[in-house]
């Protein structure tokens, strides 16, 4: 014999000006995992793998409703279990069922539509009345918890595609040093997900692979990841410039603007002795010089080097003219930069100087503008 469902609030509804008694009634039905929703932020739904909730009844007719394993139903009687009340679960109302009793089947799919085999179906018997309501209420029991991970480069900046990446090795440990699992999956794929976990800390690493397997980057961690039961727990590996092991060089634009944002290096007013000249320095983020840095002359805004000449190298020592047009810098890795620039008249003297952050990717964006502006000690520079 099943065991029958608990069913309450069971009352009869006349409609006013109606001599007519309806021979229908409604079946509401709510759930929880661990006596809980999603009051505190968790993501029971999620740590299940259950997209959806398949609500079977099969009696005086068949009825298969498939809602979202989340839904919240603002229908009466269930509206006081919504969000922003004192009590939450999960609900479904299926109305206007005909009288009688009814086997009940509710179980969940994936977002394939297969069913899960956890948590197990629950069955029972409900009676729908007529003009009734019958209740429904469930609690099932979860005691894993669900760990997923993502990967990105320099915050997104770049694809797998543009630096050579074909997948990415994960593995997945437990706080003190135990495998629990190790794949290798595609690095334009999906995020990764491992089901099923006891509930405790965990490491992700990742390291991302050329299509020969052979390695681009260090292997990369998140740290400690706590699991707890009927929840997820997320992190994302961000593989930043300084982590690949192989060069991934980008170029970047720039030109000089003097005193204002208008003013061309050639047309510099009352300047005493010109024309303008250029010392540039170019340092990395960690503030040493890259010496094989040069700018080059870059009039039709291209986004490469080829086929240009007459460039300044940037070891802050250099002098050479400061150009109206754009510069390019080609060949670097890709990362933050600062560029320092010191303007000189033709005795030498410092008239103007600033420093640029240029941020070098693979993409070649706009050139960046860098405004010189007079320096204090520098009076002489001007009639």
């Amino acid at each position: 014999m099943r065991q029958a469902f608990f069913i309450s609030l069971s009352f009869f509804l006349v409609p006013l000006g109606a001599c007519e008694i309806t021979t229908d009634g409604d079946l509401a039905v709510t759930w929880q995992f661990n006596g809980h929703a999603n009051e505190d932020g968790n993501d029971p739904c999620g740590a299940l793998g259950a997209h959806r909730i398949v609500i079977e009844l099969d009696g005086p007719e068949s009825v298969s409703d498939v809602v979202a394993c989340d839904s919240f139903s603002a229908q009466y009687p269930l509206g006081y279990l919504m969000v922003g009340s004192s009590t939450w679960a999960f609900g479904h109302v299926t109305k206007d069922l005909q009288y009688g009793n009814y086997d009940v089947r509710i179980f969940f799919i994936d977002q394939a539509g297969q069913e899960l085999a956890a948590p197990e179906p629950k069955l029972g018997v409900v009676e729908i009345k007529r003009g009734g309501v019958t209740r429904v209420d469930l609690d099932f029991a979860v005691s894993t918890g669900r760990l997923t991970a993502s990967w990105e480069i320099a915050g997104g900046a770049a694809t797998c595609a543009q630096v050579g990446a074909s997948s990415i090795a994960l593995t997945v440990h437990e706080a003190g040093g135990a495998l629990v699992d190790a794949v290798q999956l595609d690095c334009d794929g999906d995020t990764y997900s491992l089901a099923d976990l006891a509930p405790g800390t965990y490491e992700v690493t990742g390291q991302l692979l050329d299509s020969g397997d052979t390695p681009l980057t260090n292997v990369l961690g998140t740290g400690n990841l706590t699991v707890v039961a009927a929840d997820v727990q997320s992190a994302t590996l961000d593989f930043g410039w300084s982590d690949f092991t192989i060069p991934i060089l980008g170029n970047a634009r720039f030109e000089l603007l003097v005193a204002n944002a208008i003013t061309q290096c050639s047309e510099v007013p009352d300047l005493a002795q010109p024309p303008l000249a250029t010392r540039m320095l170019l340092t990395d983020d960690q503030g040493a010089a890259v010496v094989a840095a040069s700018a080059l002359p870059n009039p039709d805004g291209q986004v490469d080097c080829t086929g240009l000449s007459g460039g300044i190298t940037l070891d802050g020592t250099t002098l050479g003219t400061c150009h109206d047009v754009e510069q390019i810098i080609c060949g670097l890795q890709v990362g933050d930069y600062t560029l320092s620039v010191q303007a000189h008249d033709a005795s030498d003297l410092l008239c103007y100087s600033a420093d640029l952050a240029l941020s070098v990717g693979l993409e070649v964006g706009d050139p960046e503008s860098l405004v010189l502006r007079a320096t204090t000690d520098a009076t002489d520079c001007w009639l």
